[in-house]
């Protein structure tokens, strides 16, 4: 079976209001019965199907925000850094606290000597050494949600 405008209007707004009533109501159900009606779309399948493949789709976007935000800061934080601006260890430090918070993997490094035994300067990396790129990170993510356990 599938979904008719008003179901799929329900289900759409479900996922990204999180609020039976509130996404019945948009979805052109009566505020009267909304709540009911609301419950009981989400014992169907198919709606329930549709308001998974919905929070996907916005997990996936926010995914990808928040990977092109972090590449932005930390390109910013290494050059800061490499120009010895004061303060650039504490916002390295911040930066790895909010990467942590956020369950993107941060590994740090600092190089000890240089050309002249002198440090070379610091270097963030963000992916786990197997990435190559944050896409490559991203649908990494994506399919371990999906993936049977022990068999990445």
């Amino acid at each position: 079976m599938s979904l008719n405008v008003r179901q799929r209007r329900f289900a759409v707004l479900y996922a990204r209001l999180g609020h039976v009533t509130k996404a019945a109501e948009e979805a052109g159900y009566s505020k009267k019965s909304a709540h009911a009606q609301g419950y009981a779309l989400l014992e169907k399948p198919e709606i329930i199907a549709c308001v998974d493949a919905e929070l996907e789709k916005f997990r996936k976007a926010q995914l990808r925000i928040i990977v092109r935000h972090t590449e932005t800061a930390i390109m910013r934080l290494v050059r800061e850094v490499t120009e010895g601006k004061p303060g650039s260890m504490a916002a390295v430090q911040a930066a790895n606290s909010i990467l942590d918070r956020a369950g993107i993997p941060v590994q740090t490094r600092q190089e000890i000597s240089g050309p002249e035994g002198g440090p070379v300067g610091l270097g963030i990396v963000v992916l786990p050494a197997k990435y190559k790129t944050a896409d490559e990170w991203v649908e990494a993510q994506q399919t371990k949600e999906i993936s049977p356990k022990g068999t990445e």
